[in-house]
């Protein structure tokens, strides 16, 4: 039995040996400098990549960092652009005006007093009954004082007379202290107009031989018609000038 198993091992010897003579397939020791040179040139390549991969992520990050977003607004027409100004801004022609404020009832207004030299003194209490309505206006006056103190009026009126139901029938001369001036107490005016002056328009008529107290400074002359009564514009005679709004003295 040993003798068997020794038989056997140098057999397999014997084998191991043919084999390894005729260049079987025994396993062949490895190249170490050669598998260090090629495993050196792998480490190389990848670290290089590494790198080179690195390198392009910083430079994309420093992009990111440094060039801002450019935005590219886009193109409009100036001439558009104008046009809806103008739209926006014009008022259409049918828009209504703003109102004109009106101050209230209270809302005081201011005056403003001018001193008049010829102005007339407020008119006598005999000429306080006048009429909105009355329309005959003493236009002008020319006084004249005599040399024996009488005075002359020449009056002139003016009144749309229409006919008899409708003329100036008489004018007055009447002191600031309520006398009026006739000729004769009796007498309804200083000067009876007796007809109308339908196609003389205005008209002086004149009354003589009026007697004015010294003391009496200015008179009213006055105009009446007989439909509206007394109320039209008068005129102030100042004895004091010997001229003024509308009238003349003659001495």
């Amino acid at each position: 039995m040993k003798q068997h198993i020794k038989i056997t091992t140098l057999f397999v010897l014997m084998l191991s040996v043919v084999l390894v003579g005729c260049g079987g397939t025994a396993t062949p020791e490895p190249n170490t400098t050669e598998n260090e040179t090629e495993a050196s040139s792998s480490t190389a390549e990848t670290e290089t990549a590494e790198s080179a991969e690195t390198e392009t992520a910083a430079e994309a990050v420093a992009e990111e960092m440094t060039e801002p977003e450019i935005i590219v607004a886009e193109e409009t027409d100036s001439t558009d652009t104008d046009a809806l100004t103008i739209l926006a801004t014009a008022v259409p022609d049918d828009y209504p005006s703003p109102p004109t404020p009106i101050p209230p009832a209270s809302y005081p207004i201011p005056t403003i007093a001018v001193i008049d030299p010829y102005a007339a003194p407020e008119p006598a209490d005999v000429m306080t009954d006048l009429s909105d309505q009355a329309d005959a206006d003493v236009t002008y006056v020319r006084a004249t004082l005599a040399a024996d103190g009488t005075w002359t009026f020449e009056v002139t009126i003016s009144h749309p007379d229409t006919g008899e139901s409708d003329y100036a029938d008489g004018w007055d001369v009447v002191t600031d202290n309520n006398e009026i001036i006739k000729v004769n107490e009796n007498d309804t005016f200083t000067r009876l107009l007796t007809h109308p002056h339908v196609n003389e328009q205005p008209f002086t008529r004149s009354q003589s031989g009026l007697v004015i107290p010294e003391e009496v400074d200015g008179v009213f002359i006055r105009a009446h018609d007989i439909v509206h009564g007394w109320g039209g514009q008068m005129v102030f005679v100042d004895f004091t000038q010997d001229q003024g709004p509308n009238y003349t003295i003659q001495r």
